[in-house]
């Protein structure tokens, strides 16, 4: 059963048993109040005639017990009994003295009702009376001076209260009847409005493919719970575009780099088969492809480093390592290539820092960030090692002298296969994963790295480490 329908269903459910539960309440009310008014009816008529019965000349004057009783204004029981009320008036010993007239069908059987009267307490009851069925009998004294001379009952038909009842019953069934088809079909339109943009969310999703991952549902009105689902949704179309749109980059990039080394190999194997050469020419041919190979190999190690970067089971092996001694390495690496170019490579820093990290993971980081600062330094230019402590993280700072990259450019460093066109148009070698794999292992260690740069101001690129003997937390951005 669809969403829709289950909506409906609970909530004509839930309209049926409130319909239920205020009818029930509502005929309750009702049903008491109409025996109570009946019920009071019957004790004020019942009064009414007490009022006017007094006793006749008793036989005995020393035996009240015998005394019997009369109604001074008998036309008063005439005209309540025209009303279609039953009266029936008995003395002390039990004889009826004056009942209902002939018109009024059957006789009120005095019963237990009228012992109880004569000893002072009065009744409801209801009882069956012949040729008229179920009746609403009150029995009362009659006082006179202070004594009891006899009983009163007054009944009515019961008819003329369940017929009320009866006729409520059925337009409180029709009524809830009707107003649950009309709950119903309410509900249903309500569910069917509501639930309109998760059937176009739905068709959405299943019309979007690799090809139209543009499409968006772009939902107006509310700010409701489906309205936010719709802009979660867009938002999530949003991120899998952009990964698609990187993963499709990526797989460019990647071909790119893997077809020139290729392409070199096939050009060296096919000129060294096309004919018989000395040598010193084969020889030649296959160091140069062992070059291309070295390429490959180079590149498919460094994505084999961002994937298990990317996966979160990049091997660590922690442990403390003088930040000193790891910038001394990397000078020590790149003084001869600096030399070469005539570049002056300085080391700045006195502090002793231990950093928590891996050792050839982080030589690996200042390897590449090292090797950048010399390529793209012109010669005669600088490019200084700093590091000092910044709360509690290691700041390691690389600082060149080169031609700087452009604005526009920063944002996009640390992506995979991207390259600065100002700063790399005659860059030879490198893959473009170099900043990707950098940023990848600082962010494994808990730190990270920051690039500042102007065109024709050189570089600073900074690297923040936590300490070997600081708490866990996130270098502030930018720096202190």
């Amino acid at each position: 059963m669809s969403i829709r329908w289950r909506l409906t269903a609970w909530y004509t459910g839930i309209m049926a048993i409130s319909l239920a539960a205020l009818g029930v309440v509502l005929y309750a009310l009702y049903a008491n109040s109409l025996w109570g008014r009946t019920e009071d009816m019957l004790r004020a008529r019942a009064d009414q005639i007490a009022m006017k019965v007094e006793p006749t000349e008793p036989g005995d004057p020393n035996d009240p017990a015998d005394t019997l009783v009369k109604v001074e204004n008998p036309s008063l029981v005439e005209r309540l009994s025209a009303s279609g009320m039953m009266i029936q008036i008995s003395d002390a010993a039990g004889h009826v003295s004056r009942h209902s007239s002939p018109a009024a069908q059957g006789r009120i059987p005095l019963g237990p009702a009228a012992v109880r009267a004569l000893a002072g307490r009065e009744s409801f009851d209801r009882i069956e009376v012949a040729d008229v069925g179920p009746v609403l009998r009150y029995t009362s004294p009659i006082t006179h001076k202070g004594s009891i001379i006899g009983a009163l009952q007054v009944a009515i038909p019961v008819e003329s209260i369940e017929g009320p009842l009866d006729r409520l019953r059925w337009l409180l069934l029709f009524l809830g009847a009707g107003a649950l088809v009309v709950a119903a079909v309410g509900g249903h339109l309500l569910a069917l409005l509501a639930l309109a943009p998760i059937d176009r969310i739905t068709k959405t999703a299943r019309a979007i493919g690799a090809g139209s991952m543009g499409r968006r549902l772009h939902l107006r009105g509310a700010n409701d719970e489906v309205r936010r689902l719709a802009q979660a949704f867009d938002e999530m179309l949003d991120r899998i575009d952009g990964t698609f749109e990187r993963e499709r980059q990526f797989t460019a990039n990647v071909a790119h780099e893997l077809r020139t080394p290729l392409t070199i190999l096939k050009g060296e194997l096919e000129v060294a088969l096309r004919r018989e050469r000395p040598p010193g020419v084969y020889r030649a041919a296959m160091a140069s492809m062992k070059q291309e190979v070295d390429r490959l190999v180079h590149l498919v190690e460094d994505l084999l480093i961002l994937a298990r970067a990317d996966a979160g089971v990049l091997k660590l092996d922690l442990r403390p390592i003088a930040v000193d001694t790891l910038v001394r390495w990397a000078e020590g690496q790149f003084r001869a290539v600096a030399g070469e170019k005539s570049i002056a490579l300085a080391v700045e820093g006195t502090e002793p820092l231990h950093v928590l990290g891996d050792l050839d993971w982080l030589r690996q980081v200042l390897t590449n960030l090292v090797d950048n600062a010399i390529r793209y330094t012109p010669t005669g230019g600088a490019v200084r090692l700093t590091w000092d402590r910044d709360a509690a993280f290691a700041r390691l700072r690389v600082i060149d002298t080169g031609c700087g990259i452009a604005a526009e450019d920063l944002p996009h460093l640390f992506d995979r296969f991207y390259r600065a066109n100002r700063v790399r148009a005659q860059a030879s070698g490198g893959t473009g994963l170099g900043l990707a794999i950098a940023q990848s292992i600082a962010k494994a260690h808990g730190g990270r790295i920051e690039i500042e740069s102007r065109i024709g101001s050189g570089t600073t690129v900074t690297v923040w480490l936590p300490l070997a003997d600081a708490p866990e937390t996130e270098p502030a951005p930018g720096g202190p």
